[in-house]
């Protein structure tokens, strides 16, 4: 069968309390984005996700999303739990080596690093 998308339902976040009630409810002002790989900041004052080629990131406490880096893809997204820089991978075309990109807090890469075959996320042994 050939399907085609008529409509998109925006993601949204949702704040929780200590009994799972929904306290509050979040949408991206874009209804075509999807973003994955949600993060926090070490001191829990912004969250940053990932859409397609953009890192997007808010404050805890007003959310409102806004774009921190574009890139030319992003698959994972890892926060460094000590200082708060971004890691973003790229896994490229899924058959060649990938990339990581170092990014500060206000979304300036430090680094891009080569990387393997889809390489999906960053993990910190400290």
């Amino acid at each position: 069968p050939n399907y085609e998308i008529i409509d998109h339902i925006g993601a949204k976040l949702f704040e929780l309390d200590a009994a799972y009630n929904i306290v509050n409810t979040t949408a991206f002002a874009d209804s075509t984005v999807h973003p994955s790989n949600l993060e926090i900041s070490p001191d829990g004052n912004t969250l940053y996700t990932a859409h397609s080629s953009t890192v997007y990131s808010t404050s805890t406490s007003s959310i409102n999303w806004t774009s921190l880096a574009t890139l030319t893809g992003v698959y994972g997204l890892s926060v460094h739990p000590s200082n708060g820089t971004i890691y973003a991978t790229d896994a490229g075309n899924y058959s060649d080596a990938g990339f990581v990109y170092h990014l500060d807090a206000n979304g300036t890469i430090l680094k891009t690093l080569s990387a393997g075959i889809g390489t999906g996320g960053v993990y910190f042994t400290e």
